[in-house]
């Protein structure tokens, strides 16, 4: 164990406003403190502590810790900002921002941080890992707590009368469903209009605008088990996604396709709420009455020259055969429904049919077209999907000992260490997988809480009751946008501690 480790107080008091050894020119500076209240120092191998202070450097192979009612708000070179909470030990192993070569490994020892990720996790997704005692945490984007809890974390819920919210409740955006198989590259735009990418596993959210590369595909998974396979070079909209397991009839799905291609098979929803689920295209609204069906958008769906009797007979007989612009509709399982100007029309299983727009009636196929029948994209029904991977939680009593991670935003991945992870932070074209989770890990995305004990054997798990002492955490919060001025402003040594009645330990003076 570093020396330093667990003895800050003294040193800083001897060193109360004196500046340690100088780091070696050659170091790499990795991160400048924007603010630091009590004692809170960093050591570099066997070199002398440095306190720190507003705009005092960290180095690549820093170890920073904060005493008892101490916390510091550090900003890293990619944009990443981290609040370091008091009684935390906490090692920055690596911090690389090199083109081709990013990467961000740090360890937490004792205590917790706040943190909200930057350009590394952005460029390359699981490319920003916390490492704390048997678990890691690969960073997709997000906005996140980390705390590694010994009997600190049960003592400080018990301080705030053993509250527990559940998931529902701490959710400000619920994960409505998650990416159960990847091929190639998703990315999303958010309500906010913000863009991110979308690893496996990765959470969707309602008014996610989603979109896949050419020659990539990917499976939506959602609560109420529906399944999307979204083709290639498609963009689709979750325009709402609401389950309620124990009011089925209340629950609501609809979707928008805006080109390209989607492959649907309907869930709970689309069996016990059929009114309630619909799936918009710029030709016509599908309506279905559990099912299994494919949607194609030949370029902008819709087009005031419909395609000849010659046109579809050809793609009837020739996968390579022009696709005239409209919409391509076929039903494998089921029956469907498509409303438009031009009236409503039920199309059964086993039948095909083309719409031009809005103002005509679908023309039917005798038999699909070839390039339906050979969709590459895979029929959703026929790939495994484990739903307790993707959205099962288990109940934790109380604040037993363990790692825990609290999303905030975005999507972070909780692993054993001895699981191998995306090894390559997600960059790879080609991504496969039958559940979205591997065994010993789970995704997180936000208003979910994921734990993991430090008894061999143990694996992460998501938790479906939150613990108050994550959730109402009083320390500043990177990701929320507060400059430095607010911070100083809203933690000032007179103020106390945010967590307990006693004033904040300030060592130097202001």
């Amino acid at each position: 164990m570093n020396q330093f480790q667990g003895s800050l107080i003294a040193p800083l008091l001897v060193l109360c406003c004196l500046f340690g050894a100088a780091a070696s020119a050659a170091q790499r500076v990795v991160g400048t403190t924007e603010f630091s209240r009590g004692a809170v120092a960093a050591q570099l191998g066997v070199a002398t502590p440095r306190v720190l202070s507003k705009g005092s450097e960290i180095y690549e192979k820093d170890f920073v810790e904060a005493g008892p009612q101490s916390f510091a708000v550090i900003r890293m070179i990619d944009e990443a900002k981290l609040t370091i909470r008091p009684n935390t030990g906490l090692s920055i192993d690596k911090y690389r921002t090199e083109q081709g070569r990013e990467a961000a490994d740090l360890r937490l020892e004792r205590g917790g941080i706040r943190a909200a990720s930057g350009k590394i996790a952005e460029r390359r997704p699981g490319g920003m890992l916390v490492h704390a005692a048997k678990a890691v945490v690969e960073v997709h984007g997000a906005n996140f707590d980390a705390r590694l809890c010994r009997d600190d974390c049960a003592e400080e819920q018990a301080r705030k009368g053993g509250q527990v919210v559940t998931a529902e409740d701490a959710r400000g955006a619920p994960v409505v469903g998650r990416v159960g198989l990847l091929r190639g590259r998703l990315r999303a735009v958010d309500k906010e209009g913000t863009t991110r990418s979308i690893q496996l596993g990765g959470p969707l959210y309602v008014r996610d605008q989603l979109e896949t590369d050419a020659g990539s595909h990917a499976l939506l998974v959602f609560r109420d088990g529906e399944r999307i396979t979204l083709q290639e070079s498609s963009g689709f909209l979750v325009a709402a996604h609401r389950f309620n397991a124990s009011a089925e009839s209340t629950s609501e799905a609809a979707f928008k396709l805006l080109k390209g291609g989607v492959r649907a098979m309907t869930g709970t929803i689309g069996l016990k709420a059929r009114g309630n689920y619909r799936m918009e295209t710029p030709v016509a609204t599908t309506g279905i009455r559990g099912t299994i069906y494919d949607h194609f958008c030949a370029g902008d769906c819709i087009t005031e020259r419909p395609a000849s009797a010659e046109n579809l007979q050809a793609l009837q007989d020739d996968g390579n055969a022009r696709r005239p612009d409209g919409l391509y509709t076929q039903v494998i399982e089921g029956a469907i429904e498509q409303k438009s100007a031009a009236g409503t029309f039920v199309l059964e299983a086993g039948q095909s049919n083309y719409v031009a727009n809005p103002n005509l009636p679908p023309v039917p196929f005798q038999r699909p077209p070839v390039f339906m029948s050979n969709n590459p994209a895979p029929r959703p029904d026929t790939v495994p999907v484990n739903m307790e991977q993707l959205f099962g939680g288990e109940a934790l009593e109380g604040a037993p000992p363990g790692v825990y991670v609290y999303t905030r935003a975005g999507h972070v991945k909780m692993r054993s260490a001895d699981d191998p992870g995306s090894g390559d932070g997600g960059t790879t074209t080609t991504q496969d997988s039958g559940s979205g989770t591997g065994g010993g890990s789970v995704d997180l995305g936000q208003g979910e809480t994921g734990y993991m004990g430090m008894e061999d054997g143990d694996e992460p798990k998501r938790v479906e009751n939150q613990q108050a002492f994550m959730t109402e955490d009083g320390y500043p919060d990177p990701g929320s946008g507060q400059s430095p001025e607010t911070v100083e402003a809203n933690y000032s040594p007179l103020s106390g501690d945010p967590e307990n009645p006693e004033s904040f330990s300030c060592v130097c003076p202001l």
